[in-house]
C-alpha cells in the first residue's frame, strides 16, 4: 500500500477525527468509551452535527501549515505539551463534579486514559522532535488530534 502523502495524510486524518468526535452523537452520557469532550458538547448544544466538523477543521489547518515549519516536530511536541497541561488543569479543576456527577470509577477510569493516552502521544512527538523526524510528528498531530476529540477535558459535570 503507497505511503499517504501530501493533502491525502490531511483529509484521511480530519475525517478520522470527525468520526471519533461523532461518537458523542450515538451514546446516551458520557461512558469510558466515549466520555465526550467538553467543547464539543458545548458546540454540539450550539451548533448541533456541525460541530463534529470543528475540530478535523481545525487539525487540517493546523497540520496543513504545520508542517511547513522549519521545526514541525518541535512545534508539535510544544503543542503536545501545552495541551496536556491544559487537560491535567483542567482535571484539578473538575475533579470534584466529576466525583460527584460522574461517580469515582468513571472518573477515575477516564484521568488513566488521559494519562496513557496523553504518554503515548508525548512520547511519540518527543521521539519525533529528538530525530527530528517529520513523519513521526506528523503520526504525533494526529494522534493529538484523535485524543482531543475522543478524551481529552470529558465533561464531568450533571448532564442536562
Amino acid at each position: 500500500m503507497p505511503e499517504a502523502t501530501g493533502l491525502s495524510w490531511y483529509v484521511r486524518g480530519a475525517i478520522a477525527i470527525g468520526i471519533v468526535g461523532a461518537m458523542i452523537f450515538f451514546v446516551g452520557g458520557p461512558s469510558i468509551v466515549a466520555p465526550m469532550p467538553i467543547f464539543l458538547v458545548l458546540l454540539a448544544w450550539a451548533i448541533s452535527f456541525l460541530a463534529v466538523l470543528v475540530l478535523p477543521m481545525i487539525y487540517f489547518l493546523s497540520a496543513y501549515f504545520g508542517v511547513r515549519l522549519r521545526k514541525y516536530p518541535a512545534y508539535v511536541l510544544a503543542l503536545v505539551l501545552l495541551v496536556a497541561s491544559l487537560n491535567i488543569w483542567y482535571f484539578t479543576e473538575a475533579w470534584s463534579y466529576g466525583v460527584k456527577w460522574q461517580g469515582d470509577t468513571h472518573t477515575h477510569t477516564v484521568a488513566i486514559l488521559n494519562v496513557v493516552s496523553f504518554g503515548i502521544v508525548g512520547f511519540i512527538a518527543a521521539q519525533g522532535a529528538w530525530q527530528d523526524s517529520v513523519k513521526q510528528a506528523k503520526i504525533a498531530h494526529f494522534c493529538l488530534f484523535v485524543v482531543l476529540s475522543w478524551c481529552a477535558f470529558p465533561y464531568l459535570g450533571e448532564l442536562p
